[in-house]
């Protein structure tokens, strides 16, 4: 039945009133029918005739909770409770009124990801919990205010996302907003570490103290210009004096779990942190009123919903993708950031928020950007960075050394790690100011870097592609955030402000370059577009950061747009390859020399061969018999897995991108030899097809890789594993590198006695006896658990305790199979990707606590 007619079919609208009447009869629900409507109208917006989905025994256990409670706060906090479990919009709540649960509306909207706009009063005044990127630029849409009071959470890195962004709130506030301060609600650590965020991103770094120190004569003349830059754009009242951060922000503390918010209006609430939940729900009260209940956890949404790229990715030798081309205040635009193809690498140039979102979509899922190059440290220009954070491999920032130092501290304090720890997070490679090099890492290119008129540090740079002969074929050049006005270069000139070698940088940094991404932000610190293109009439000028869609001169890009300059090289694919079978865990079994011979059978389409589909095509499906022995490997773009269910495909939430299998568990029957899932394209895809006779002829060795790899990532996807959570590059990183062992019951695995431990070990069969004393107390654990963390985290640290293999209740004499990582492979991958130790210190701490509870309560085994 369709959804209007569904909503309009009031009589069984009245019938299902009733059935919630009586559903609810005895109860301190005070307005059942509203509950009914709120019900009905989420049922019919989705389709579902409500009358057949028999409620009472769908969510019986959610009703009996409500029904049974016979304490109304606890009855109350059941009702909301079937509301979540029905994904009845957050903002419809129930409420203690007066010693009746009443259902009410709350003024609320969730605005960005884990981030809602709540209004707290008839006089429309409204504040934040949460703040992610972008966040102003939905009210600037609509030309509404933006609210000035933001609550934060005590945990604001989550999901590779940053949501203490409160830059652009300030810069709204203070701009369009009569110059009023943004009041941030948070602990006394958060202070402190936004205070460092703020300073960096309003102010840059104490030259002063810099030029104190600094001997290279180079970066004494660096500071200097870059410090003069600061003093032209500095913002000042009306007698000259510069603002400080304290004119822009305020601070609120969490008195242990409140505070007080007073509003501009002369209202003040208060702000509660949930004691079962304190980083995702909020109770907000005026006296002693609750007006909202705030669950951050269910006001989510998604943010990006762009196109997907229909066809294949090219690699290019030089283009640009761009994912966007707005301004930290445009409100139809995400911010400017764009996909720089050098040689067959992608670098992510000004990552914008949420990139690694839009990417999957078209067809470059986070882990094909290894290099990531912020132009400077503002918030519309580097968000992106942290999507890439603790998320694989580690990401290579580029740039001169002062920016890169920026990032680095910048990335600190959002993610709330030592200075010295955050730098392990990264690699980095610095590029010398002024002066034309190879790129290291990147065949036939060049680059150069200087530094644009910008606040703070802001990089510009050029690319010269090269061919065998070293000879410049085509060449590039980026802008970043600059002012470009020779005008007003002589004025500060004149003053003493700047000087002549400053102007001259400035004026012909890009003069032999043939095509040019240039900001045309305009205004105060920007560039206006016709001044630049006045004084380079023959460049082939792409416009980015501004609100415009058109220019007569250039083109003003878009989202999506892919300019290629030099195509991909075909000559390149047999190192793509190489480096695809190397980390894909089905080939983990193959020597250096066959995995070569594989390389170069796909190069030369003899029995290896490719494959392309447009997005949205259906590569397999779900129960299918396979039409041959062959598998596949996704050598670019994005696929997504779906699961059939009563009839519909369901995606599950997984999605693969380059170096995974497909096919191969079908092949080694699984499932009685049918396909598994239904595989769709999401992104065009190109797959490597391994044909039935080399399947045949490497059939040993697939089955090894294939059984090793199944048995590890069934135990890291195992409900208690700490690897749960990886990215499934991580995992497969972790598995190619493991070797099996079984232990014999009653066999000790990891013992105290010993100095030290070299070995991590991850459980696949069987359970094993963790004996924290002498006494024998301790506690089992089993498949997907990890031993053996403690030693390696910490280097001459002995085990904390023994592990003894235990005996299978069904089979006695059946071993406990591990798989082990030594020490030295264990170093190596938490050099390379150290969310893995991230993770372990993790479950370091939690078994330092269980050990602990073990001996308080003598758990004897």
């Amino acid at each position: 039945m369709a959804t209007t007619e569904l909503k309009n079919d009031y009589q069984k609208l009245n019938a299902f009133k009733a059935e919630i009447a009586g559903i609810f009869k005895g109860t301190f629900i005070s307005n059942s029918d509203a509950l009914a409507e709120k019900i009905w109208e989420h049922c019919t917006s989705q389709s579902i005739d409500i009358s057949l989905v028999g409620l009472s025994s769908v969510y019986s256990a959610e009703i009996n909770a409500i029904k049974t409670n016979k304490q109304i706060d606890e009855q109350c906090r059941a009702v909301n409770l079937f509301l979540e479990k029905m994904n009845i919009d957050p903002a419809f709540q129930a409420f203690n009124r007066g010693n009746k649960i009443a259902l009410e509306t709350v003024k609320m909207e969730i605005v960005k990801p884990r981030t809602v706009a709540l209004q707290v009063n008839d006089k429309g005044e409204k504040i934040f919990i949460n703040a992610a990127p972008e966040l102003a630029k939905t009210f600037l849409g609509r030309n509404e205010k933006v609210p000035q009071c933001v609550v934060l959470p005590r945990k604001t890195f989550r999901e590779h996302l940053n949501f203490a962004e409160i830059e652009f709130l300030i810069y709204t506030n203070w701009l369009f907003q009569k110059q009023q301060k943004v009041v941030i609600i948070c602990s006394g650590e958060q202070e402190i570490r936004l205070r460092k965020i703020i300073q960096l991103t309003l102010f840059g770094p104490d030259y002063d103290a810099l030029l104190r120190t600094e001997k290279d004569p180079r970066m004494i003349k660096d500071y200097r210009r870059m410090r003069s830059f600061r003093e032209i754009l500095a913002l000042r009242d009306d007698a000259g004096k510069k603002y400080e951060l304290d004119d822009f922000i305020g601070f609120i503390h969490f008195v242990g779990d409140r505070a007080e918010i007073p509003m501009p209006s002369g209202d003040v609430f208060t702000v509660v942190e949930d004691p079962k939940n304190p980083e995702d729900i909020f109770y907000i009260y005026k006296e002693s009123h609750l007006i909202a209940r705030v669950d951050l956890y269910r006001s989510n949404k998604q943010e990006i919903d762009c196109p997907v790229e229909r066809y294949p990715v090219s690699y290019d030798e030089l283009g640009i993708y761009i994912l966007d081309s707005g301004t930290g205040f445009s409100p139809d635009k995400h911010t400017t950031s764009f996909v720089l193809w050098l040689s067959g690498i992608p670098i992510l140039v000004d990552p914008m928020a949420y990139s690694d979102e839009y990417l999957r979509r078209k067809g470059l899922p986070h882990q094909s950007i290894r290099y990531i190059f912020p132009s400077h440290m503002h918030a519309d220009h580097d968000q992106g960075l942290y999507n890439y954070l603790l998320n694989g491999e580690k990401i290579i920032i580029m740039g001169p050394q002062i920016v890169v130092d920026q990032a680095i501290e910048k990335i600190a304090a959002t993610i709330n790690m030592p200075m010295e720890e955050a730098k392990q997070t990264v690699k980095t490679l610095i590029l010398p100011v002024e002066k034309r090099v190879p790129l290291p890492g990147f065949e036939n290119i060049d680059i150069e870097v200087t530094f644009g008129l910008h606040s703070i540090p802001t990089t510009m740079f050029k690319v010269y592609y090269k061919d065998a002969a070293g000879k410049t074929v085509k060449s590039l050049g980026y802008s970043g955030d600059t002012l470009y006005d020779p005008e007003k270069y002589e004025e500060w000139f004149a003053q003493g402000k700047i000087d002549r070698e400053t102007i001259d940088t400035l004026k012909s940094f890009f003069k032999d370059v043939d095509i040019i991404i240039h900001e045309a932000g305009g205004g105060y610190i920007h560039t206006e577009y016709k001044k630049f293109a006045k004084d380079h009439p023959e460049k082939e000028i792409y416009w980015v950061h501004t609100q415009d869609t058109k220019a007569d001169k250039g083109t003003i890009v878009q989202a999506g747009d892919h300019f290629s300059f030099i195509a991909e090289d075909p000559n390149k694919k047999l190192q793509r390859y190489m480096k695809l079978f190397d980390k894909a865990p089905l080939f983990g079994e193959l020597s250096a020399s066959e995995k070569l011979e594989l390389s170069m059978l796909t190069s030369n389409d003899k029995g290896v061969s490719i494959e392309r589909y447009e997005a949205g095509e259906i590569i397999m499906k779900e129960g299918d018999l396979p039409k041959d022995r062959s598998v596949y490997i996704i050598s670019r773009g994005t696929i997504d897995l779906y699961k059939n269910n009563e009839g519909i495909d369901e995606y599950i939430g997984v999605s693969l991108g380059e170096g995974q299998p497909l096919g191969e568990m079908a092949q080694f029957q699984n499932n009685q030899g049918r396909r598994c899932a239904t595989v769709k394209a999401l992104s065009g895809v190109e797959l490597i097809k391994v044909s039935e006779d080399i399947f045949t002829k490497f059939y040993q060795k697939f089955e090894e890789g294939y059984r090793k790899y199944a048995t590890l990532r069934d135990a890291m996807d195992a409900r208690n594993s700490p690897f749960k959570s990886l990215s499934q590059e991580v995992k497969d990183a972790i598995a190619v590198n493991m070797e099996m062992e079984e232990v014999k019951p009653k066999d000790y695995i990891i013992r105290r006695e010993r100095s030290h431990n070299r070995k991590l070990f991850l459980i696949t069969r069987g359970c094993v006896a963790v004996i924290v004393d002498r006494n024998g107390v301790g506690y089992r654990v089993g498949k997907g658990q990890v031993l053996g963390e403690m030693s390696l985290l910490e280097d001459g640290t002995p085990p904390s305790a023994d592990v003894i293999a235990m005996q299978d209740h069904a089979d006695k004499t059946a071993p406990v199979v591990l798989y082990s990582l030594s020490k030295e492979k264990f170093d190596k991958l938490k050099k390379e990707y150290p969310v893995i130790y991230y993770v372990l210190d993790g479950l370091r701490k939690d078994r330092q606590r269980q050990n602990e509870i073990a001996v308080q309560k003598n758990c004897y085994l």
